[in-house]
């Protein structure tokens, strides 16, 4: 098991750096790591070194969330009900982030089980096709990475 000591006096310009196991090695070839001082276990570095990545690319990677864009004012032109009772797939008339006009989005039931989630579509469904039948406009939250609609809203 990798095993070291950090002399922190010798260590200040390292102080807020993320270090990797390349440079600790060098830092043990200089002297700046001394087995002779406290013990420190790498693992447990390395641990929180995993960590802080985790974190830090969960904050700025492009996420699902971070895909969501809003469509505003938008009308139905199709409704592709093949899928029923858990999917069904719907065209609108202008673009949703990197879904073009005319782009079947998809909406896939929510819920717990599929009795809630067959319920949630078919509801859902209602609610497109009064938009399509009437005319009404939908405001949607849509992952343009995948053209799949979380929110929805008639008015």
């Amino acid at each position: 098991m990798w095993k070291a000591v950090l002399n922190l006096s010798d260590m200040s310009p390292f102080i807020g750096k993320i270090v990797d196991k390349k440079q600790i090695l060098q830092l043990t070839a200089s002297g700046k790591i001394n087995s002779e001082r406290e013990e420190v276990k790498l693992k447990r570095v390395f641990s929180n070194l995993l960590v802080t990545g985790i974190l830090v690319g969960a904050f700025t990677s492009n996420n699902t969330l971070a895909a969501n864009v809003l469509a505003s004012s938008v009308k139905v032109t199709m409704i592709e009900a093949s899928f029923m009772p858990i999917e069904f797939g719907f065209k609108i008339d202008k673009p949703a982030g990197a879904c073009a006009a005319g782009t079947f989005l998809k909406w896939t039931g929510q819920g717990a089980d599929v009795t809630a989630k067959s319920n949630n579509a078919m509801a859902v469904y209602s609610m497109v096709l009064a938009a399509f039948t009437t005319g009404k406009n939908l405001e949607l939250g849509v992952d343009d990475a995948t053209c799949t609609v979380h929110v929805i809203q008639i008015w």
